[in-house]
């Protein structure tokens, strides 16, 4: 009978323990959050997907080489040493392992690691993304200038090499290539250094019109 008593009394111990902890907790703020509805804040250096400033790409090859599972490719054209022509730059998430290993390797810090991380997917292909397609200019170059340089940079490659010269120039009309070489920041040509101007002008403009 004693022990009957006795287990009653732990059972009833036992559960005014863990409802304590429960109504400790109960009137605290809440530290989940309801993704995907609301967006999850993640840690400085998060490796995400990946962002490349396509028009500061030299198509050196340093980030496919340090892949250690390569899931970097890359086609392009090289017009001179320091000019390309990058048709496609592709990252395979169903290969990439978020390692970091091809971001110290570039020498123009064109590619960098983001804080987007949702991956999500019915379909395998949609996983090879290329960067080109959904590249970011890097604000320090004014383009109008830079297709033009890169116009006389043809131009100079035409006696040599003609029909290198003939394939740039159908590649430049089309949207879906990248032009790209040296960074604007060590480069002394006349693109390098406008459009952070620019930009600058257009958004005091919004603001005087803004009422």
């Amino acid at each position: 009978m004693r022990a009957y008593f006795r287990n009653i009394y732990e059972g009833l111990k036992s559960a005014v323990a863990g409802l304590r902890v429960t109504f400790g907790y109960l009137f605290k703020k809440s530290v989940t959050v309801h993704y995907p509805f609301e967006e999850v804040k993640v840690a400085n250096g998060f490796r995400g997907l990946h962002h490349l400033k396509v028009d500061i790409c030299i198509a050196c090859n340093q980030c496919a080489n340090a892949c250690p599972v390569s899931c970097i490719e890359q086609t392009f054209d090289r017009i001179d040493k320091e000019n390309v022509l990058v048709s496609r730059f592709s990252i395979d998430y169903n290969k990439c392992l978020f390692c970091w290993y091809c971001i110290p390797v570039c020498p123009t810090e064109c590619i960098t690691m983001g804080a987007e991380y949702e991956l999500a997917t019915f379909d395998r292909k949609s996983l090879d993304y290329d960067l080109v397609a959904r590249g970011e200019r890097t604000a320090k170059r004014n383009m109008t200038l830079f297709r033009e340089e890169f116009v006389q940079v043809i131009e100079k490659v035409r006696e040599k090499k003609p029909e290198l010269a003939e394939k740039a120039e159908g590649l430049m009309g089309d949207p879906r290539v990248g032009l790209c070489g040296r960074n604007p920041e060590k480069d002394k040509s006349a693109s390098s250094g406008f459009v952070e101007e620019e930009a600058d002008s257009q958004a005091s403009v919004s603001e005087e019109v803004a009422p």
